[in-house]
Formats: C-alpha cells, structure tokens, sequence
C-alpha cells in the first residue's frame, strides 16, 4: 500500500518531535514573535510543495512531498551571556543522528517504516542565530518520495 501525503507527513513529525523536549510541536505556520520563553524550544512543520512525475509504462508516478521543518529557541533578552542558538544546534545535531540511525544501512533510505520510498534532508539548512533578539530559528528542508 502507498502511504497518503497525510501519512506521510505525520510520520516526519513524528520521528522530528523525537529529537529534543519540544514545549510546542504543531503542522502550522506561527508568527515567529509568538513563540516566547515558555515555548521554547518548539517545532513546526509545514509543507512548502510538490513535485509530481508521470507515470510511464514501466514506472508508477512519483510523487516527492516537500517540507520545511522550523526549529525556535527563545532565551527571552533579559540575560545576554544566554546563547538562543545553542538548543537550535544541539536539535541539528540529534537530527543528524536521528537520520542517520533511520537509514537503512544496505540501501541507505529512510522509509519512515516502510511507509514511504525514501525521505531525506535535501537543500540549505538556513540559520538564524538570534543573537541580538533572542529567538534563534533553523529550518530544514525535507524531502519525501512516494512510489
């Protein structure tokens, strides 16, 4: 059976939320000014497009879903020796970790449980450090293929 776009994209956030102690987890957009102290650090997961191949004769169509997973920490500005960043990489860094431990170590994709063909980071981690408001922010680009 081929995952739904729905499945899929609750399967990536699943296995996101799995990387720090997220205070806040959600599939919708906010104003990043929004996201305060006590909701820090938070996770938020949106969907930026997709692609769509014909099928031909020898091959199903395929589909690849794509996302864009934000990461914020905010210290608040009261204490500037606080460094909003730190939490942001040290999430990176669990995402490394998380991907790589997914990977199937004969065919190097994630499936998700098997749920789709392949999702994978894909593209530039942008970055935004925070260091004068501090609210720090990366978002990851994410790709999933469905046969």
């Amino acid at each position: 059976m081929t995952a739904t776009r729905e499945q899929a994209a609750q399967a990536l956030l699943a296995q996101l939320q799995t990387i720090a102690v997220f205070k806040l987890v959600q599939r919708r957009l906010l104003d990043p000014a929004l996201i305060t102290p006590a909701l820090s650090p938070a996770l938020v997961l949106v969907e930026s497009g997709e692609d769509y191949q014909n099928a031909t004769p020898q091959n199903p169509p395929r589909r690849t879903l794509k996302f864009a997973a934000a990461i914020f920490n905010n210290v608040g500005g009261d204490d500037p020796s606080a460094v909003p960043a730190t939490v942001v990489n040290a999430a990176l860094d669990a995402l490394d970790a998380l991907m790589n431990s997914l990977s199937n170590p004969l065919t190097k994709r994630v499936t998700l449980g098997d749920l789709v063909y392949h999702a994978r980071i894909d593209g530039e981690i942008v970055k935004a450090p925070g260091e004068t408001t501090g609210l720090a922010m990366a978002v990851v680009p994410f790709e999933i293929v469905l046969p």
